[in-house]
């Protein structure tokens, strides 16, 4: 009987070994993710493909009616938000350089295509010194490590001179041709690019680049623009027919390059990362700042426009309040900061770029142009630069991707795409990043 007792005795004891063995292991396995949230993934992808389709607002690659074949893929692949922020002003340069560094724009120092120095008296219409930017991007990182080959294929005329310095690879306009001129054993295969009249590629020269790419160099990580939307969106504005066409287009040629990947045997290891560096609006009006400060009593310096926002400089600072309140009065305007308020929307960077005041249109209404002598012609029919057109897709596939889950009550931003690469890959990125990782997406 004092046996039996000794035996259920230890029995216990043993099985509540057993059990807080199994907690502890438990805790340390599902916990440690929380504790030690930079582990990186095992299921790693042999590449990464980051494709930027500018100008693109999400309605296009969440609505089945507008991409049905890349919906479909990534419905069955991948993983798909209902919405992604783009930095605010929304602009190609500041969209493109939030998404390859991980920075804000008072982290980066772009704040938009160009910017005014409000010391020098000096209006940069596109920003093409990169050391005008403070940070480094993803590929300036990835350099760093010898055995990892990138390449910076570009639709946009605009953007390899900012951003593409350490790239491997860069295909792009001829008007960049200068600095990165396409090497030959390219064109025996492309062929001159094709391109509009400002320069900018068309799509379906840009998607066989990447599969050219792939086939001479087998860069690891590949950054591509495709330009086209944008150029179309400026002529026609968003979401009509001729859109409609051509983001049909856009899902064809996305399909082909996801075909030709699967018979090169490359598609199954390759992490796909789908956004955009703005969104697009159709404009009805447009509003003179000028004329309309001017004739309010407000001692104007200087106002540069991006596209729907602008940058406002004052003779008069004491005038900033009473500027701030003006602007917020107008039906056009959406949303009017001082400098001291800038930080809401990340633009608090050096106040020679920034201005005194910040103002953002609403949705189809944008900045006068002809009081800067830059930008887009009149006749425009579509343009971006406001908080309208923060909204872009983000879709990811691939290694270390959840399946099939569509994310509608978490909205990512652009900044977070390089940090989440990073911890997918294992490759080092900028310090500097201000992003998270996306571990709600990952498996």
């Amino acid at each position: 009987m004092k046996c039996e007792c000794i035996l259920k005795k230890n029995t216990k004891i043993f099985s509540i070994i057993i059990i807080l063995i199994f907690i502890s292991g438990f805790s340390i396995n599902y916990f440690g993710v929380l504790i030690y949230p930079d582990q990186t993934t095992n299921d790693s992808p042999e590449r990464v493909i980051l494709i930027s389709l500018d100008s693109c607002s999400p309605e296009y690659t969440n609505d089945p009616s507008y991409m049905p074949l890349l919906y479909n893929m990534i419905h069955d692949k991948g993983v798909s938000y209902k919405v992604c922020w783009a930095s605010i002003a929304a602009e190609t340069m500041l969209g493109h350089t939030t998404m390859l560094t991980g920075t804000h724009p008072n982290s980066s120092g772009v704040i938009g295509n160009g910017y005014y120095d409000n010391e020098t008296g000096q209006t940069i219409g596109v920003v093409q010194d990169p050391s005008f930017r403070r940070v480094e991007t993803i590929i300036e990182s990835i350099e760093d490590n010898d055995t990892i080959k990138t390449a910076f294929i570009s639709g946009k005329w605009r953007l390899p001179a900012f951003l593409a310095q350490e790239s491997d690879i860069v295909l792009g306009s001829t008007r960049v041709w200068d600095k990165f001129p396409i090497p030959q054993r390219y064109m025996d295969q492309l062929g001159f690019p094709l391109q509009h009249g400002d320069g900018d590629i068309y799509d379906s020269w840009t998607i066989r680049a990447i599969i050219e790419s792939i086939k001479i160099d087998d860069p690891d990580f590949i950054f591509v623009n495709l330009a086209w939307l944008d150029v179309t969106g400026h002529d026609t504005g968003s979401f009509n027919l001729n859109i409609h066409r051509f983001v049909s287009q856009l899902d064809y040629n996305l399909n082909m390059l996801f075909t030709e990947l699967k018979i090169m045997g490359e598609f199954e290891n390759t992490l796909f990362i789908i956004t955009g560096d703005h969104g697009m609006d159709t404009i009805y009006d447009t509003i003179d700042l000028n004329e309309y400060l001017t004739s309010n009593g407000i001692d104007v310096h200087h106002i540069h426009p991006e596209g729907q926002s602008a940058f406002i400089y004052l003779s008069n600072t004491s005038q900033t309040n009473e500027t701030v309140e003006l602007l917020n009065q107008h039906e056009y305007i959406g949303i009017a900061l001082p400098r001291n308020e800038m930080h809401k929307i990340h633009l608090d960077t050096f106040i020679n770029r920034t201005g005194h005041v910040y103002a953002s249109c609403k949705a189809h209404y944008a900045v006068e142009i002809e009081m800067a002598g830059i930008g887009f012609p009149l006749s425009t029919i579509g343009t971006h630069g406001g908080i309208s057109c923060r909204d872009v897709p983000l879709l990811l596939m691939g290694p270390g991707i959840k399946k099939g889950q569509f994310i509608e009550y978490q909205i990512p931003e652009l900044v977070d795409i390089v940090p989440t690469i990073g911890n997918l890959t294992g490759w080092n990125t900028p310090t500097t990043c201000d992003g998270r990782v996306l571990y709600e997406i990952l498996q």
